[in-house]
């Protein structure tokens, strides 16, 4: 960002040259101006002020349309020189504009504001180890010409003086959803970019003279990358209806079409009837009774006939291979197998007296005790655990991620946070295929500090506290949120938390979570996007986020970036 660039200088030179002008205006009023009392006055006049505000938003330098909750942020810091320098500042407005097609003038102009590029979004808070670590900021309304708006910390926020380190400096802590391109280009370079516009005004304790400050920052703004769509290699044609004849009266018809639109017969005969001999004749109908299973099975599920034998069959290509005595459908047995071998021809009846299906462990989906598969030696054990990647890894072993499939591994060895999947792929989505969504399935796992041998860890529970932070706890945007969001409350639960609050939702222990232990299996849903007009589905990625406090009010988040495909 620009430290203030003129406008420091400016407001330096007005500050002093209205308080000469006020001191001497004062001194007039009062007594007669010898030369010696004026050189007196001016002797004791305050030196040269020097307030200084730099002001720095930093967004990603390339991000995408439809990209939700990227993090963002605007950094404050007292660059004021001698005498201010020695003095703190106080910051009494800090204002920010996302978007606007220029990086001058602060604030956003009329002619160039483009407001809607992007959605502002809590929470907002401090960064920890600069003078605003841990405080809280409210997003005030965005203005409804230049989307200008204005953080309102919960408590004053003083910047130490220069040369006190990270104190001197105040960095807020934002989220941003990419809701179109920008309308105005921000920049001579190739693509669309727009601009981030940031404004200060502060006090100094030395002498409470005030000070400005602006910067700007620059972001490139892409389409979504489409997805393929099939060409299809046939388009299937109409087959012409035949121009029906009128038949000779007292002869037959030879099919009911004949009957459908004109006389036969002479004879107004209904579509569903025929026509013989002049005559319209109605046939019987004949009932057929397809089985139709309550539910697609799945290749955990068995189909089960409810007769004397309990005859059974293994799901063939999604559909029961299985047609009961009494031509009632079968019935879907989750996560069961036939206790005897199903039948060999797929479409015929299974011999009596298998037994029925019997309840098996599924293959893809975690089981529901918790800690032994997640916490032990095996294909979901502890070398598979993903610390989440929020902060050091000092801190990554309060709370770390148990993701089923295992997670691929980083060149240093630890899993990754970036998981992908696509629809009906049994490997990764616990859903059916073809509903144009995935369902992920993780464990959340506490207090691994006796057990993390693969880096170094210093974050010692017990757990006081969860915050799920995206999906937002307290005010979901979506069905699909509410539906992860109860998800994940229902796991805590299962631990013994309790749900507090509703805006300002969060999970409570009391008494705090002191084991090693995982939760019980966790479904994300992810549904795929579709355009409105072609009706073609594209991939959607989200960012599924929680944080886990201790008593001390530090927290470890964890982060799962989640990407489903067609």
């Amino acid at each position: 960002g620009v430290m203030c660039r003129g406008d420091r200088t400016r407001a330096a030179a007005s500050v002093v040259a209205e308080s000469a002008h006020s001191i001497m205006r004062a001194w007039l009023s009062l007594v007669s101006t010898p030369a010696i009392l004026l050189s007196a006055l001016l002797a004791g006049r305050p030196a040269v002020a020097g307030v200084g505000v730099g002001v720095a938003p930093t967004y990603p330098a390339l991000i995408e349309v439809g990209d939700t909750d990227i993090p963002v942020g605007l950094s404050i810091t007292n660059t004021s020189t001698t005498p201010e320098s020695g003095g703190t500042l106080t910051l009494g407005l800090i204002r920010h504009t996302p978007s606007c097609g220029m990086d001058t003038p602060v604030p956003c102009s009329a002619a160039d504001a483009d407001p809607g590029v992007f959605l502002i979004k809590g929470p907002a808070t401090g960064q920890a180890g600069t003078a605003c670590g841990g405080m809280t900021f409210t997003i005030g309304t965005p203005d409804a010409t230049t989307g200008e708006v204005e953080f309102i910390p919960s408590t004053p926020v003083v910047l130490a003086p220069v040369g006190s380190g990270t104190m001197t400096g105040c960095t807020i802590n934002f989220f941003v959803d990419v809701l179109k391109l920008p309308t105005k280009d921000g920049s001579n370079a190739p693509g669309l970019q727009t601009d981030q516009l940031g404004r200060v005004r502060g006090v100094s304790s030395v002498n409470m003279v005030m000070g400005t400050g602006t910067g700007s920052g620059l972001t490139t703004v892409i389409e979504p990358t489409p997805t393929p769509t099939e060409t299809p290699t046939e388009t299937p044609t109409e087959t012409p209806v035949p121009t029906r004849t009128r038949n000779p009266q007292g002869s037959a018809c030879f099919d009911a079409s004949d009957c459908v639109t004109d006389c036969c017969c002479d004879l107004e005969c209904q579509p569903s009837q025929s026509c013989s001999l002049g005559v319209c004749n109605t046939p019987t109908p004949t009932v057929t009774i397809t089985p139709t299973p309550t539910k697609t099975p799945g290749p955990n599920d068995c189909c089960e006939c409810s007769d004397a034998g309990l005859t059974c069959s293994q799901p063939n290509a999604g559909q029961c291979n299985l047609v009961c005595p009494d031509g009632t459908p079968p019935a879907i047995v989750p996560n069961s197998v036939c206790a005897g071998s199903p039948p060999t021809t797929p479409g015929t009846p299974s011999a009596p007296g298998m037994g029925g299906c019997a309840t098996k462990t599924p293959t893809n989906t975690p089981t529901a005790t918790a800690t032994p598969e997640c916490l032990g030696i095996g294909p979901l054990g502890l070398p598979n655990l993903i610390p989440g990647y929020c902060g050091p890894l000092s801190t990554d072993c309060l709370a770390e991620i148990c993701m089923y499939p295992p997670a691929p591994l980083r060149p240093n060895g630890l899993p990754d946070n970036h998981i992908a999947c696509s629809d009906g792929d049994p490997t990764c989505d616990a859903g059916p295929a073809g509903d144009h969504e995935c369902v992920f399935i993780f464990r959340a796992c506490f207090n691994l500090i006796d057990l993390e041998v693969r880096f170094f860890c210093s974050a010692s529970g017990p757990v006081t506290e969860v915050r799920l932070a995206n999906p937002p706890e307290g005010h979901p945007k979506t069905s699909v949120d509410v539906e992860n969001r109860d998800a994940f409350e229902a796991a805590m639960m299962g631990l013994g938390a309790t749900v507090s609050g509703f805006t300002k939702r969060s999970m409570l222990f009391n008494p705090p979570l002191a084991a090693s232990i995982c939760s019980g299996p966790i479904p994300v849903t992810l549904r795929l996007k579709q355009n409105p007009k072609t009706l073609v589905y594209s991939a959607r990625k989200f960012r599924y986020n929680y944080r886990v406090f201790r008593a001390s009010g530090r927290f470890d988040g964890d982060h799962l970036y989640l990407r489903c495909n067609p």
